[in-house]
């Protein structure tokens, strides 16, 4: 496959992919989460901190034992990705506040790996000259969530609760699991 200038689409792909990751916050439904899970509003806000924990520690740590293990990217993307729905699954079905804590966690670690992940393989999709400009879509994924994607499921929190925002991420975040898995190509190395 020769390198391309333009951008192809699956970027803009990986971009919607970082977009879904990056929705699931929970500023919007803190007084809900708290009378759910019988905690101080305080005490959801330290599962913010928790999934910032995930991204910051968690995140380098599995995208390391990723490349120790020598995982392709697309797989890698693919796991990553899974294991991110596993932990909004958990998060959506979580009754108690240590379950919504680990569910926090999981995809607060899933979530960055998949940064590194995904900027690697839209550096491998276009030319060298494009790739800052490729990665820039790839990014416009985070930019967008707070503005478009966190309204949107503090939204859906009001009208329908906060399990439903959790799925709404869940389903979304399935979806692009399932776009790259048909459209991302496979390295050169695999």
């Amino acid at each position: 496959m020769s390198q391309k200038t333009h951008i192809p689409f699956v970027v803009y792909l990986l971009g919607l992919t970082i977009f879904a990751l990056t929705t699931a916050e929970l500023a919007g439904m803190m007084p809900s989460l708290a009378a759910a899970l019988n905690v101080s509003v305080g005490e959801i806000g330290y599962l913010i901190s928790l999934y910032a924990l995930g991204m910051a520690v968690g995140g380098p740590v599995l995208t390391a034992l990723l490349l120790a293990l020598r995982v392709p990217n697309k797989p890698a993307l693919l796991w990553l990705l899974v294991l991110y729905v596993a932990g909004a699954v958990l998060a959506a079905l979580a009754t108690t506040y240590g379950v919504m804590a680990a569910g926090r966690v999981v995809m607060g670690v899933a979530s960055s790996a998949c940064f590194g992940v995904s900027l690697t393989i839209c550096a491998g999709l276009v030319a060298p000259e494009a790739r800052g400009r490729a990665a820039s879509f790839v990014l416009t994924g985070l930019m967008l969530a707070p503005v478009f994607g966190v309204p949107a499921t503090a939204l859906i929190e009001q009208h329908y609760g906060w399990r439903a925002s959790f799925w709404a991420v869940a389903v979304l975040s399935v979806l692009c699991t399932a776009v790259v898995a048909w459209r991302v190509p496979a390295s050169k190395d695999q």
